[in-house]
Parts: C-alpha cells; structure tokens; sequence
C-alpha cells in the first residue's frame, strides 16, 4: 500500500498543529468513510477525506500547506482495518506521535494490522492473505494469516526479520499445501514451530548484568548487526521511557540491550512487544529515564544521531548527559521532565547538563550548554564526552582560581539534586554566567523540576 496524493499536511513541530487539534481531524477523516490519516516520518500527517474548507472550520483557521501533488510512497505505510479507516508509517520517529493519536481515538485503533503489498513476490497464488504486521520497530513484522474465505485467521505471537521474509513466505506456502488452510490451533502451535528459528527472543541476563551491574531480573535483547539497528535500540528507550520512571539500558559489547528498572507489569508490555503484540495501549507522557551506551560496541555513532533525530518528539523535555565512570567507556543519557521550560523548548531549544565526573548516581549536574539547536546536539554530545568546553570560551579561558570560586558559590536543588552554578548562570532564564545564586529574582525557578528557589540548599566548594 503506498500514500495517494492529494490531502491536507500539517506539521506537529514547533506548534503549527497540537494533538489535540489532530484528533479532531482524525475524527473527521474516519466519519468519511474512505478518510485516512498518513504519518510521513518526518513529524508530519496528510489528511485525506476531510475538505479544506471543513478542516478550517474544525481547526478555527485556514488550513495550511495544502499538497497538489502525489505524495512520495513511504517504507512501510500500514493500512488498519476499513472501519476504522486511518493509516500511517510505523517509522520508528513517529511512532511516539502515531499511538498517541490512536491511543486518543480508541475506536479508530486497529483490530488487525496488515502490510501485505511489499511481500506481495513472495506470495504463492491461492494460499490465501499472508500479511507481516509492522511492530513497534521498523525492521521487524508479525505475521498473520487468514485462509482464502476470510473465516479464520489468527495472528502468530512472533516477531520476524525482514531479511528472512521471502524464506518466511516460502515455508508458510510449502506448510499450506501440506496441511491446508489455517484455523485450527494444532495447525497454529505446527507453524508456530516452524518460525521458531525465525523468531526474536528475550531471555534472563548472565554476564551482562555483571557487566551493567544491574540487579536480577533485568531484560536482556540480543541483537546482531542486521537484526537490530541503533534506531531500534532508542526506539525501545523511548517507548520503554513511556512507562515507568527511572528506567535504565545497558547496551553491551556483546551485542545485546540490557533493559532494568521496569515493574511487572511493563517487563510483561515489553516482552509481548518483542513478539509482534501492539503496544497501543502503552503510551503516555515521556518519563525520566537513562540510556548507557557502549562506546566499543560499534554503534555509538549512529545511536547518536538518532537520539539527536528523536529529541524533537521529547517536546516539553530537557535533555542531561553525563560521563559515567561506573559503567567503563560508557555515556549517561537522561531525559527529564521540564514544566518551567516547556514554552521554550517547544521552540527546539534544549538544556544540555553535564553530571561531574566520578559522582555518584544521583550527583549534582551543572550546566554546560543552553539552548543547543536539535541539528547540534550529537556534537555536543561528542564534544563533551571528549572534554571539550562546551561555555563560553571566555569562561572556559578563566583561571582555576575563578573556577573554584564560582563552584563555592553553587547551590542545589533538594528534589532533583540540579546544582545552579554562578559560573555558568542560567541563559535561558535571562540569567548572566556569573550571576551569584543570592542576586537571582525570587520569580526563578528550578530549570528540570521548576521547584521555587527556595528549594536550592548551598554546597561546599569541590
């Protein structure tokens, strides 16, 4: 299936269009009939079914980019059923946005699955619908069959690579000829079997937990170089951020995603995902959580560009980093809830702080860099993981004797343990590095939890 073209575009970044907002169109498209609601990739929805002059009633004001021409076929655009008359790409950088939207339409959520078009040369003629179902993460699909009346069908609990899709396809016409079509559960449990050395599985950790010094019971992913790329590892952070607060991830040299922290409850969510179930049901509000990457495992690189690429779906968040000695060559990731400056970094703007080396897990963070631009936060990552100064260079070139006066005059926030740092000030709130903590205006407030100032405990000098 690709996108026609035509349609109404709207752009969920920087405002132009809220979720809210969204739903009603969504609403509107399902209540035509033949609606659909396309979700690009680049954080962006075609409406179709729904008219211009309509959409402007429904938004309160004209509508805006409207599109003329054919819209480039997306990889891997899913068509849900015809009753609820929605689709949408399940690209790993929407996928947040998109089971927000579904999660806020519940009767538009979609029973069944299907992506039947790109393996449609691997399809024997008369075996009946052989769909791969797009899970959370892109190069992954869970099989569902139905025979050629339509009258049974099941949904097999399996996740299978796209590299092994024609081999896949190849057993299953082989298995229908030999045994019919499905609808018994001996016939489901027997191609169940087959896929097995196809499958993605989940297992208990041995040396990775020693190696992460994670507590048992944590998850472990493996994964090899084909199988599970850096865009599905932060897929997985993010969506497991959604759930539950202080969640940690371990990425090993041993090529497998170690996963602590979770209750019962989201271990269960995490491990039906990992075998093709939907994961509509789990979304909500980003969470704090930590993200520890290996750099000798190979993918640093690229699990940074694509944290960079999903940091505009963390809207209303402030993104920390830290170097973490306890995990060797390791980077500390965390995102943070950040009420007092969500109007600001909905502007793309963001906080980058710097945890000091060698502290202990909860240790102060201090400021290194105010309002990075998306484009530019891999290489701040890069750079101050490399000791890199990421301040002004006029402070930077200060003395060590300047350096220590300032770090006397730093001040903690007992909630959230952020340090406010004389030496660096606080851009963003309009406050000049060098500001000390006792001439800031009663109205400033803590920059990741917005506690009062009145929160903040002076610290001895380092």
């Amino acid at each position: 299936m690709t996108n026609p073209g035509g349609g109404l575009r709207y752009c969920t970044r920087g405002g132009v269009i809220s979720m809210a907002e969204l739903r009603l169109l969504a609403e509107a498209a399902v209540s035509q009939g033949d609606g659909r609601i396309y979700a690009t990739g680049r954080q962006e929805f075609i409406v179709r079914g729904v008219p211009a002059a309509r959409a402007a009633t429904l938004l309160g004001r004209p509508s805006v980019d409207r599109l003329h021409t054919t819209v480039s076929p997306v990889k891997n655009v899913v068509s849900t059923a015809p009753v609820a008359g929605m689709a949408g790409t399940l690209d790993w950088l929407t996928m947040g946005v998109f089971t927000e939207l579904l999660d806020r339409i519940p009767r538009a959520y979609p029973h069944t699955v299907s992506l039947a078009d790109p393996i449609q040369p691997y399809l024997p003629a008369l075996c009946g619908t052989i769909n791969f179902a797009a899970c959370a993460q892109r190069d992954f699909w869970r099989l569902h069959v139905t025979d050629p009346e339509g009258s049974n069908n099941f949904t097999l609990a399996g996740a299978v690579r796209s590299r092994d899709l024609p081999r896949v396809c190849a057993d299953i016409s082989s298995f229908l000829d030999r045994h019919g079509p499905p609808g018994t559960d001996s016939w489901a449990r027997t191609l169940d079997a087959l896929l097995e050395p196809f499958r993605v599985g989940v297992h208990e950790p041995t040396r990775d937990q020693q190696f992460f010094r994670m507590p048992p019971g944590s998850i472990v992913i493996p994964f090899d170089a084909e199988g599970l790329p850096g865009n599905f590892v932060i897929d997985v952070c993010l969506w497991s951020a959604t759930l539950q607060h202080n969640v940690q991830f371990g990425l090993t040299p041993w090529r497998t995603l170690l996963i602590s922290g979770l209750s019962d409850a989201c271990t269960t969510a995490l491990r039906r995902m990992m075998l093709g179930a939907r994961v509509g049901e789990c979304t909500g509000s980003w969470r704090t959580f930590c993200f520890d990457t290996t750099f000798g495992a190979g993918i640093a690189g690229n699990a940074l560009r694509e944290l960079e690429r999903a940091i505009p779906m963390c809207s209303g968040a402030a993104l920390c980093f830290a170097n973490d000695q306890s995990f060797p060559a390791s980077a500390h990731i965390v995102i943070r809830p950040s009420r007092a400056r969500r109007a600001r970094l909905r502007r793309e703007r963001y906080d980058i702080l710097r945890r000091d080396a060698g502290g202990p897990p909860a240790s102060r963070w201090t400021c290194v860099k105010n309002g990075v631009r998306p484009g530019d936060v891999a290489q701040v990552i890069v750079s101050a993981l490399a000791g890199v100064p990421q301040d002004d260079p006029s402070a930077a070139s200060n003395a060590p004797e300047t350096r220590t006066a300032a770090r006397r005059l730093s001040h903690e926030c007992v909630a959230c343990l952020t340090e406010y740092s004389a030496h660096y000030g606080d851009v963003q709130a309009g406050v000049k590095a060098g500001t000390a903590f006792e001439n800031l205006p009663e109205s400033w407030v803590c920059p990741v939890c917005g506690g009062p100032k009145s929160h903040f405990k002076e610290k001895n000098a380092a």
